[in-house]
């Protein structure tokens, strides 16, 4: 590669924006998941929550989706859901998880504008070998988390909640704590599937970025001819 080819290019920029994107992107899925109760709906029927829960359907969208709006930020009223109690556990672990998510909905925001910031203002670093490390620095994490989930997703869900919560409220009794009867383990795992598939798309975007800009590179200036 000759010297002006990589001074338009720099690994570490392509980390940095890797990881802004990898941010934004949890929290445009995330978005997405909590925005509808479509994929819910779907798991309904796929891991027989009215059997398993004891629940009509129409109840167990009802309480899903009192959950999912309150965990909407633009909610302000107190945990409740219309047809199941509540353990002061598990409204507290509704509130825990309410602020992590609404912090994962500021950073995503904070990330966003810092890869549009980051790939302005150095717009000459955005080379091919810059691009291809963002697609890279994106796609490693997915590969890594769904190493994770394939080889042992308890173990990941417990380790997850370990790390992000810093008391035991994520225990639920389904006695005391019915609503865990119809958000059963496999389905956060679906939801995980989502992100990832979030992730792998925001890599390839970034990984036909680079091609493209390969291409262009080797196809160079185009002669313009002087009379």
């Amino acid at each position: 590669m000759s010297k002006g080819r990589a001074k338009n290019n720099s690994i570490l920029l392509g980390i940095i924006i890797g990881v802004f994107l990898l941010v934004f992107l949890t929290s445009l899925a995330l978005g997405v998941l909590l925005s509808s109760d479509l994929l819910y709906r779907f798991e309904i029927d796929a891991l027989h929550i009215e059997a398993e829960s004891g629940l009509t359907r129409e109840i167990i969208l009802r309480n899903y989706n009192a959950v999912i709006t309150f965990l909407s930020p633009f909610n302000n009223y107190g945990f409740s859901m219309p047809d199941l109690v509540a353990s002061s556990g598990g409204v507290n672990h509704f509130n825990d998880v309410k602020v992590i998510v609404n912090a994962v909905y500021v950073a995503g925001i904070i990330c966003f504008l810092l890869v549009v910031f980051c790939s302005m203002v150095f717009s000459r670093k955005m080379g091919s070998k810059t691009l291809v490390t963002v697609s890279i620095t994106v796609f490693t994490v997915p590969i890594i988390m769904a190493g994770a989930i394939a080889i042992d997703f308890d173990w990941f869900f417990i380790l997850f909640h370990e790390l992000f919560f810093t008391n035991d409220d994520w225990i639920f009794d389904a006695y005391s704590d019915p609503v865990i009867t119809i958000l059963p383990a496999e389905y956060f795992m679906h939801c995980a599937i989502v992100i990832v598939v979030f992730w792998l798309i925001g890599s390839f975007i970034y990984l036909m970025m680079s091609i493209k800009k390969k291409n262009r590179a080797k196809v160079g200036p185009s002669f313009v001819p002087r009379y």
